[in-house]
């Protein structure tokens, strides 16, 4: 499914069932085992529009973004099984299965770093053009809507994310401690998490947010063990954590009578241990600010 000039989409699974706007039938195109989907009226009339389709088992798909002919971003997904309605762009996946996004960081947020690229040994040298990395695993459910341009997986999630070279880079932090992980990389552990994009100017879409969250956060029944990020030079723990790219900004915060704790590096110094309600971390600048700080503990040699 392409335009050939802004996107081309490749989608395989075991099973396709494909819903229409209007009545088709299929007529044979001169080749063998090819049909062409034409108006049930006649042949000559026009097809419907794809309303919905359904994948069955094993679903793969891959997704370039075009630009001039030219790709400047691409998109993976595996599920079980995927609906997509084509007129509203709402899609909804079952697990076990991940995605993983590529696209150009159009806000000039990260620079790159050796570690961070898998496969890659060449020197790094400062891109003129940097790309986001975003690959996140799930067991449960996913839901989203293309047009709205968000998505949310469900149940033992693990999200990576963090700059690459180039397109076909991947980030890859298996066997990496806290102190090993790249700069600018980091990893959410959660029972949910939602990415949006968010729009920039002239209606453009040129960055995203991420929103973590421990079931406790939104029901008092599952599990009460709070989401996890790791990153340098903050990691910690929290019932929700969100990271808005755009601002290169963490906030973590607790539910009610529980707290967030963090462990926060200044400038090469030792970590600092903090607990409170609602933690800020602004990672340009390497600034934390807490609310209702009921704790500080600084590391000892």
């Amino acid at each position: 499914m392409n335009n050939e000039t802004d996107h081309d989409v490749e989608l395989t699974c075991a099973g396709l069932k494909v819903h229409f706007t209007d009545p088709i039938q299929l007529e044979r195109s001169g080749r063998d085992d090819e049909f062409r989907v034409a108006g049930a009226t006649s042949p000559s009339s026009p097809a419907g529009e794809i309303h919905r389709i359904e994948c069955e088992s094993r679903v793969i798909i891959d997704i370039d973004m075009m630009k001039d002919g030219v790709v400047e971003a691409h998109h993976h997904a595996e599920f079980s099984d995927l609906e997509f309605n084509q007129v509203t762009g709402a899609f909804r996946a079952t697990g076990p299965g991940l995605i993983e996004s590529t696209q150009p960081d159009t806000g000039k947020q990260l620079t790159t770093s050796p570690r961070a690229v898998a496969r890659a040994n060449t020197p790094v040298k400062t891109p003129e053009k940097t790309f986001v990395f975003i690959h996140a695993t799930f067991i449960g459910q996913l839901e989203g809507n293309r047009n709205e341009r968000f998505v949310q997986l469900k149940q033992h999630v693990r999200g990576v994310f963090g700059p690459v070279r180039q397109l076909g880079d991947r980030i890859n932090i298996d066997g990496l401690s806290v102190d090993e992980l790249p700069e600018k990389t980091g990893s959410l552990g959660c029972e949910n998490l939602s990415i949006s994009a968010i729009p920039g100017t002239n209606a453009k879409w040129n960055s995203f947010s991420m929103v973590a969250e421990s079931n406790s956060s939104d029901s008092r029944k599952g599990t009460r063990t709070p989401c996890r990020l790791e990153s340098q030079p903050i990691s910690g723990d929290a019932d929700k954590i969100t990271y808005d790219h755009s601002k290169q900004q963490f906030i973590l915060r607790a539910d009610e009578g529980r707290q967030a704790r963090v462990s926060h590096r200044r400038d090469g110094g030792e970590p600092e241990s903090l607990t409170g309600r609602e933690i800020l971390y602004y990672r340009d600048t390497n600034q934390l600010t807490a609310t209702q700080i009921t704790g500080v503990q600084a590391s000892e040699r």
